[in-house]
């Protein structure tokens, strides 16, 4: 299945799915990224719930399948209608880069960095923020990050290059400074 999903034959990764007399997770995750990796985002959204119908328990790699779904064939609300009941909506929505939706959702359920139901790394909502350019996401990353990696000089050239790109150039001079005076070493390439 996964063979001839990668070449895109759809048609024959759901002949053989339809074959399987006791289909598994792995089988669904398959057919489901089969759908999602070739452009068929809403039938891999039906199949999750078929497979949810089927008394089947979506894993890691089920959500992995259904963002690829929701980013390539730019399903938002359905992603979203998707992750609204999973635990994992911090990552998940993120990595779809719903940044704004996602902070809200994670402050209305009384999510903060500190508390350990939280998904959302501050890291990948620093990545999210340069993607879609939000400053102000970003700032509230870069500080959590300074306290929690203090050592990663990464985060500070992201913070800084997030500022310059938004012609914010003191603010990105300055967080350049902060790498030289805790004498950090800049990320090659």
């Amino acid at each position: 299945m996964s063979m001839y999903s990668r070449v895109g034959c759809v048609t024959d990764v759901e002949q053989v799915f339809l074959e399987i007399e006791r289909k598994d997770v792995v089988s669904w995750n398959v057919m489901i990224g089969a759908f999602a990796r070739n452009g068929y985002g809403q039938r891999a959204l039906e199949l999750v719930d078929t497979m949810v119908q089927c008394s089947m328990q979506p894993d890691s790699l089920t959500f992995t399948a259904v963002l690829m779904a929701c980013c390539h064939c730019g399903l938002v609300d359905e992603g979203l209608e998707h992750f609204w009941p999973r635990p994992n909506y911090g990552v998940a929505c993120l990595r779809c880069g719903f940044a704004c939706t996602c902070w809200e959702v994670c402050g209305s359920l009384g999510i903060h960095w500190s508390d350990t139901r939280m998904q959302m790394r501050p890291g990948a909502l620093l990545s999210a923020s340069r993607m879609h350019h939000n400053v102000e996401f970003a700032r509230i990353a870069f500080e959590r990050l300074v306290q929690v990696e203090p050592e990663n000089a990464g985060n500070f050239v992201t913070m800084s290059n997030i500022y310059e790109k938004a012609g914010m150039v003191e603010d990105a001079k300055r967080v350049r400074t902060m790498i030289d005076r805790v004498e950090l070493a800049k990320p090659s390439g």
